[in-house]
């Protein structure tokens, strides 16, 4: 006899056998005790979730009675989709404007043997808008025999004048317990005896599609063996062993990037695909999150006592918030590296990043000014005596300081303040190469910013102010310029910095105007006039500086 894939053998043949998709079931069977049954139905859902088995099943309760003759072989025929009555047609390979004419045309006729001709369209959404038009008049006013059955994985491509002449129904996709549940009793019809490590595996493999997960337990019976264990699954199926994800997560816990690349590579060497790996990653950071915030006893999660374990032994020596920077970086190196043409580079930094997230800085923390000392690690291992401890959730963390309102402000001061002359106050500052602290004087400092100075503009800048003293963390400068406030402000931020980085240490400026006497220029007799001249104002504002000389070409030269 020809062989029956599992998915055709084991499709539920009542709407009590349907499996999660029960609310549709219980609807579409109470519409048919009440006699309330449409003329037309749209079903939408996933692949592999029930549709068109539903389909199958509706037909059959609305064309099978007992006052029929042969309903048993009627029910069978519909179930297959062999009966004259019951008319399933694929939307993608007749989807014109002909094929339209043609359907309208045959359900004019009288069914054969039942009291409803019933069209099952599948795939609908692949019908032209032309199509879908021509069948706008019968589907919403069709002979009294006639009953239209809509299936589509895309509804959005349905035209709304067709959703809205049909009643409508969602399919959810389906529970991993339902279809555990399903493949236990497939299995033991089928005389295979599976551990619930297998049987879980493979409803996750299905994702929520009945179908996939039947399909993936007929590659798996195709190996022959009576009894399926995890190794059975990983080498038939070529996935990861999962004992191996967690050994890379050990070392990555251990902060040890050699021995986490040395035991990915030998991963990869044994025939995984970056992307297997990757999602095993994934999936295995999601489960030890959901461990690590709803309980070890969680019922999300779907695995065995021993990598219940396993995983919980890791969870002990990372918190909530390690997990999700690991699962975040591993997401996004899924996605770089189905898009980068160096796939294999993007994974190993991956992984050596995540074995150093404790000692990387992030940058809000280089942003808000705090030392790298401070920051929290991402993924923070415990001591000994800790990991024996429950695992805690931490409480969670203050949102990320400004960097702008965390940043020390320069302020200038409204009033002139009486210049004194500078004072050589040591300030403590580091010592290049060492990381001792010396003391520098206050014209050591301002010699040192000079030299940290890494553009022209900021070298021009920096000697339009003059350091005066330094106390308690503050650095009072005098301005040379008359650039006015646009100049202090586009200035002095910049400025703070060098000079911070010049001392090792924060300093705050505090800048005010410079009250000493400017150099008479040259010309003095023409100052106040010269000063006034439009074009010379605007030469100061631009320039940033003050007018000392004026030269007159023409009167030089006796012109």
């Amino acid at each position: 006899m020809t062989y029956t894939v599992l998915a055709r053998r084991y499709r539920s043949r009542s709407f009590d056998e349907v499996v999660g998709q029960e609310a549709v079931a219980n609807t579409l069977k109470t519409a048919i005790e009440m006699d309330r049954v449409g003329h037309a139905y749209l079903f939408c859902g996933t692949r592999g979730v029930g549709k068109t088995t539903m389909a199958r099943l509706f037909a059959a309760a609305i064309n099978v009675s007992d006052s029929i003759s042969s309903p048993e072989e009627i029910r069978d025929a519909v179930m297959r989709g062999e009966d004259l009555d019951v008319i399933e047609i694929d939307g993608a390979s007749n989807r014109g404007v002909q094929e339209a004419r043609d359907l309208i045309a045959n359900a004019g006729l009288a069914p054969a043997r039942c009291p409803y001709k019933i069209y099952i369209i599948d795939e609908v959404h692949m019908l032209t808008t032309e199509s879908f038009n021509t069948l706008l008049k019968t589907m919403e006013e069709p002979p009294s025999h006639v009953k239209f059955i809509l299936c589509t994985t895309e509804p959005n491509k349905v035209l709304n004048t067709i959703q809205s002449r049909c009643q409508r129904f969602d399919f959810r996709p389906i529970p991993s317990s339902d279809i555990a549940d399903h493949l236990r009793e497939v299995l033991a019809r089928e005389g295979v005896e599976a551990s619930d490590e297998v049987v879980s595996r493979v409803a996750e493999l299905g994702n929520g599609s009945m179908r996939d997960a039947l399909s993936v337990l007929e590659r798996l019976l195709a190996a022959g063996h009576l009894a399926l264990d995890t190794s059975t699954v990983d080498q038939v199926l070529g996935l990861p062993d999962q004992q191996r994800i967690a050994s890379i997560l050990e070392a990555v816990l251990n902060g040890d990037p050699g021995e986490s690349l040395q035991r990915s590579a030998s991963l990869l060497a044994d025939g995984s695909s970056l992307e297997q790996v990757l999602g095993c990653l994934i999936d295995t950071l999601r489960t030890m999150l959901l461990m690590a915030t709803c309980g070890r006893d969680t019922e999300l999660v779907e695995v065995t006592e021993g990598t219940r374990a396993q995983l919980a032994d890791l969870i002990s020596r990372l918190d909530a918030e390690g997990i999700l920077h690991l699962l975040a970086l591993s997401e996004h190196a899924a996605r770089a590296a189905r898009l980068s043409s160096s796939a294999r580079a993007v994974f190993d930094a991956t992984i050596v990043r995540m074995a150093l997230a404790e000692n990387l800085v992030d940058v809000q923390t280089v942003l808000s000014g705090a030392t790298p000392a401070t920051r929290q690690p991402k993924a923070q291992k415990k001591t000994d005596s800790e990991s024996s401890q429950p695992v805690k959730k931490k409480p969670a963390a203050a949102a990320s300081p400004d960097p702008v309102a965390s940043k020390p402000k320069a302020s200038v001061a409204s009033t002139p303040k009486p210049v004194s002359e500078p004072v050589d106050t040591p300030v403590p500052a580091q010592t290049p190469g060492s990381g001792s602290q010396t003391d520098i004087s206050l014209e050591g400092l301002w010699t040192r910013t000079r030299e940290l100075a890494t553009s022209a503009g900021m070298k021009a800048k920096i000697e339009s102010f003059r350091p005066v003293s330094i106390s308690e963390g503050v650095l009072q400068l005098e301005v040379r310029t008359a650039g006015g406030g646009d100049f202090l402000r586009s200035t002095v931020g910049t400025l703070e910095e060098v000079v911070s980085k010049a001392a090792g240490t924060t300093l705050r400026l505090e800048v005010m105007p410079d009250t000493a006497p400017v150099a008479a220029p040259v010309r003095s007799a023409m100052d106040d006039s010269v000063q006034k001249d439009p074009a010379v104002r605007l030469a100061s504002e631009l320039l940033e500086a003050i007018v000392v000389e004026v030269e007159n070409p023409e009167k030089e030269t006796g012109a």
